[in-house]
C-alpha cells in the first residue's frame, strides 16, 4: 500500500499545489493585499496553521496519543463553523502537514472530503448558529 501512495503522491502532491496557488492567486487583490501585510494575514498564517495542525494530528496520532489527535480532527468540524478553513490555504497547508506521514494520495483524498463538509458547514450550518445567537444575545448585531 505505501508503495502505491507513494506512487500517487508523486503526481498528486505537485498537482494539488498547484491547483490550490492558483485558487488563491485568483483571489489575491494585487492593490491592496501587498500592503499592511494583509497578504501574510489572510494567505500565509491560515496555511501555515493547517499545516502545523496537520503535523500535530500526526505526531500524536504516530506517538500513540490517539485519543488527542482523534479530539483535534473533531475539533476541526467545531472549529468550520466559524471560520472558512475549507479555502485552498488550509487545504494545501493540512495537506502537506499529513504527507510525510501518510504518502501523497491518503492526505488529498481526506482533504478533499473534509473540505466538502467544512464548506457546507461554514456556509449553511454555522449561519443557523450566527443566527440563534443574535436572537439570544450571544453575538451583538452590527460587530
Amino acid at each position: 500500500m505505501p508503495k502505491i501512495s507513494n506512487w500517487w503522491g508523486l503526481l498528486s502532491i505537485p498537482l494539488v499545489t498547484f491547483i490550490s496557488l492558483k485558487r488563491i492567486e485568483k483571489r489575491i487583490d494585487f492593490k491592496t493585499d501587498f500592503t499592511n501585510q494583509i497578504f501574510f494575514k489572510k494567505h500565509i498564517v491560515p496555511f501555515l496553521i493547517a499545516l502545523v495542525y496537520g503535523i500535530f494530528i500526526v505526531v500524536f496520532s504516530s506517538t500513540g496519543n490517539s485519543k488527542i489527535s482523534y479530539s483535534m480532527f473533531l475539533i476541526l468540524f467545531v472549529v468550520a463553523l466559524f471560520v472558512p478553513i475549507y479555502k485552498s490555504e488550509y487545504f494545501l497547508g493540512f495537506v502537506l502537514g499529513l504527507t510525510y506521514t501518510f504518502g501523497g494520495a491518503l492526505p488529498v483524498i481526506i482533504a478533499l472530503v473534509l473540505s466538502t463538509v467544512f464548506y457546507l458547514l461554514f456556509n449553511y450550518i454555522g449561519p443557523i448558529f450566527v443566527f440563534i445567537g443574535t436572537k439570544i444575545g450571544v453575538f451583538e448585531k452590527g460587530k
